[in-house]
C-alpha cells in the first residue's frame, strides 16, 4: 500500500505542474445548527436573518460549498431525547430557516450525524424534504452517493457517521467497499464523516479508536486513510467542535475537523470551541489536490460566523498539522494558504 501512496504522490507532482489541467474549487465548513424551537424557542435575532450576513463574501466564489447540518428542519416536535437531563440535546430549526444555507450558497448538507435523528423518521422526512424543496441537495443515507456537475465533472459526496443507519465510520471494510464502488461513477469522490472525540480535550488527532462516554466514535485517521485507499479526493471531517491537524495523504487532502461554523445558542463557546473556518481546497480534474486556504472564521453573539482579524485558527491547525501528522508534506502558511512542501 505503501508503494501505491509513493505513485500518486509523484503523480501528483507532475499534475500539479500541469497549468492546462482542469480544476474545481471547493469551500467547506463544519457544524451548522442556526437555533432551536425545541424543547423552547431559543433562535438567533431577527429570526436569523443575519446569521451568515458576515461571512458571505467568503462563502460565495466557489463551484461547490458543503456544510454540515446538525438538527432538523420539522414540523414534529417531539423527541425521545431526555433533553431535561442536560446531557442530550435536540436541534429543530424552523423549516424556513433553510432559505437562509440557499441564500448563503450552500449546495449540498451532510444528515449523517448524530442530530438528524434527533426527531425519529418524522424529523429526518421532514428535513429531507425541506432541504429539497430549496433546492439543497444533501449526503449521508447509507448506500447513498451524491452526484452534483461543475465545469464539466461530475463530484459525488458520500456522508459518514458512527452509526450503520448511514454509512458507518466503524465498519472499515464496508467503508472501502462502498467508496470503491462509487469511484468510478464520478471523476472527484468527496467523503465527509461526523467522527472523533468532543470538546477541548479533543484538539489532537491520533491513530487510535476515539469514545464519546462509552460510544465509540471512530478511528478517523484509520478511517480517513481508508477512504483514500479506496478512492476518496478529498476527506472532511466534523464533530469534534473544534478545529483539528490536516494532512496530505496519497495526494489527497484530509482535513479532520472543521469544528462548529453556526451553531446558536446551545453549543459552548468556550476556549477553541469558538474558532472555526471556511476550508477553501482547489482539486485539478483528476481530484488531486492544488492548493488551498484557511479563511479564520470566529464565532461570536451565541454562535454566529464572524471573520477572525487575529486569525487565530491558522495558527491552531498550523500547530496540530505539525504535532500530529509531522511527516505530512502539507504547509500551511501564517497566511493560511495550504500547500505542498
Amino acid at each position: 500500500m505503501k508503494g501505491k501512496i509513493l505513485l500518486l504522490t509523484i503523480f501528483l507532482l507532475f499534475a500539479t505542474s500541469n497549468a492546462s489541467a482542469q480544476t474545481v474549487t471547493i469551500k467547506a465548513v463544519g457544524d451548522i445548527m442556526m437555533g432551536t424551537k425545541y424543547p423552547t424557542p431559543n433562535l438567533p435575532p431577527d429570526d436569523g436573518r443575519g446569521l451568515f450576513l458576515n461571512v458571505e463574501d467568503t462563502l460565495k466564489g466557489s463551484d461547490l460549498l458543503l456544510g454540515n447540518l446538525e438538527g432538523v428542519f420539522s414540523v414534529y416536535n417531539k423527541s425521545e431525547k431526555n433533553v431535561g437531563t442536560g446531557k442530550y440535546y435536540a436541534f429543530n430549526m424552523p423549516i424556513y430557516y433553510a432559505q437562509y444555507l440557499k441564500d448563503a450558497g450552500f449546495d449540498v448538507l451532510n444528515i449523517a450525524n448524530n442530530h438528524s435523528r434527533d426527531f425519529g423518521e418524522n424529523g429526518l422526512s421532514d428535513t429531507i424534504f425541506t432541504l429539497q424543496l430549496n433546492d439543497l441537495k444533501y449526503t449521508g443515507l447509507r448506500d447513498t452517493l451524491t452526484v452534483v456537475d461543475r465545469n464539466g465533472l461530475k463530484i459525488g459526496i458520500m456522508g459518514f457517521y458512527w452509526n450503520d443507519y448511514f454509512n458507518s465510520i466503524l465498519d472499515l471494510e464496508s467503508t472501502m467497499r462502498r467508496v470503491s464502488e462509487n469511484r468510478n461513477k464520478v471523476d472527484i469522490l468527496i467523503v465527509t464523516f461526523h467522527g472523533g472525540a468532543e470538546g477541548t480535550a479533543a484538539a489532537h488527532t491520533s491513530d487510535k479508536m476515539e469514545y464519546m462516554g462509552k460510544t465509540p466514535r471512530g478511528n478517523v485517521v484509520a478511517f480517513a486513510r481508508s477512504a483514500v485507499e479506496a478512492g476518496a479526493d478529498l476527506v472532511l471531517g466534523h464533530g469534534p467542535h473544534l478545529p483539528r491537524a490536516m494532512e496530505i495523504y496519497g495526494g489527497r487532502l484530509i482535513a479532520y475537523s472543521l469544528g462548529n461554523f453556526c451553531t446558536y445558542g446551545s453549543f459552548s463557546m468556550k476556549a477553541t470551541l469558538k474558532y472555526s473556518l471556511i476550508l477553501e481546497i482547489e482539486m485539478d480534474e483528476h481530484g488531486f489536490f492544488r492548493s488551498g486556504r484557511i479563511h479564520p472564521i470566529i464565532l461570536l453573539d451565541r454562535g454566529i460566523p464572524h471573520h477572525d482579524p487575529e486569525k487565530t485558527t491558522i495558527g491552531l491547525i498550523q500547530e496540530l498539522t505539525k504535532t500530529d501528522f509531522p511527516d505530512t508534506p502539507l504547509h500551511i502558511s501564517d497566511k493560511g494558504e495550504i500547500s505542498i512542501k
